[in-house]
């Protein structure tokens, strides 16, 4: 998508932003909470300060503007901005029609769905930090009901324990 430099740009939807460390250089993960975007991405300082700008109301001149007070000395020009839009808006981490977009479609598919897995065991096999040590481990299918040990039956609360 093309974005003219006076006009203003897409906000950018909720995403997690996760600092990281990258070969002793400051990283920025950006994820989806609601898992819209097909993927994370990585950014580095430059780009995030992109991302934090993106507000529905900035132009492209008014982010390059900001960018060179931000970072004196540093060759930042339209390009690398509407490089980094780019990404994110393939990404769809923009309030934009790509976005809109993947949102319709997820949510066609989730209506046509028989069976709707639960989003942690989702997030369980993308993410092998949560599943500790073992990055293979198979999703399971468990249910177990909160129980008040106040006012369960002795049998039930055994049973679930």
């Amino acid at each position: 998508m093309h974005y003219a430099t006076d006009t203003p740009l897409p906000r950018v939807r909720n995403v997690e932003v996760i600092p990281i460390d990258q070969g002793g250089e400051r990283a920025f993960y950006i994820r989806d909470p609601l898992e819209i975007a097909p993927q994370p991405l990585l950014l580095g300082p430059a780009g995030m300060l992109v991302l934090s700008q993106l507000d529905g109301r900035r132009t492209i001149n008014e982010i390059l503007e900001s960018l060179r007070k931000a970072l004196p000395g540093g060759e930042v020009g339209v390009g690398e901005i509407r490089h980094v839009l780019g990404r994110l808006s393939e990404g769809c981490y923009l309030d934009d029609p790509a976005a809109a977009a993947r949102l319709s479609g997820v949510r066609k598919a989730f209506e046509r769905a028989e069976v709707r897995p639960a989003w942690h065991s989702m997030q369980r096999r993308q993410s092998p930090r949560l599943a500790g040590d073992r990055p293979n481990i198979p999703s399971v299918n468990a249910f177990s009901p909160f129980v008040l040990a106040t006012r369960a039956h002795l049998p039930y609360a055994l049973y679930w324990t």
